[in-house]
C-alpha cells in the first residue's frame, strides 16, 4: 500500500464553489457526495472525472442542487505540494476546471 512514492506534488480531484466575487469555497463531503465520509466523497469525484464528461457533468449538477447560495460549482483537479499542505498551506499550486455549472440561481 505504501511502497510507491507519489512525489512531493500530488493531484487531487474535488468539487469547489466559486462565489460571484471569485472566492473559492471547499465543499464538504456531505455536499459533494451526500456522505460524511471524506474518502467516499473523494472516490465519487475521482470516479466521475475518470468516467468522462457525461459523468463529470452529472456530478456537477448533483452537487449544484445541494448548494443554496449563488455560485459556480466546479469539478476541479488541483495539484498540491504535500509538504506545504502538511504545514498548513492549503492553496493549490494550480487548479484545472474539468466542468462547471451554476447553483443557487
Amino acid at each position: 500500500m505504501f511502497t510507491d512514492d507519489p512525489g512531493r506534488v500530488v493531484e487531487h480531484s474535488t468539487v469547489v464553489a466559486v462565489s460571484p466575487e471569485g472566492d473559492v469555497e471547499r465543499l464538504s463531503p456531505e455536499t459533494i457526495a451526500g456522505t460524511d465520509q471524506v474518502m467516499q466523497a473523494a472516490r465519487a469525484v475521482r470516479q466521475a472525472v475518470g468516467a468522462g464528461p457525461d459523468a463529470t457533468r452529472a456530478l456537477c449538477d448533483e452537487v449544484a442542487s445541494r448548494v443554496e447560495a449563488p455560485a459556480t460549482v466546479a469539478v476541479v483537479v488541483e495539484r498540491h505540494d504535500a509538504v506545504a499542505w502538511s504545514e498548513g498551506d492549503r492553496e493549490p499550486l494550480d487548479r484545472r476546471t474539468v466542468v462547471a455549472c451554476e447553483a443557487g440561481r
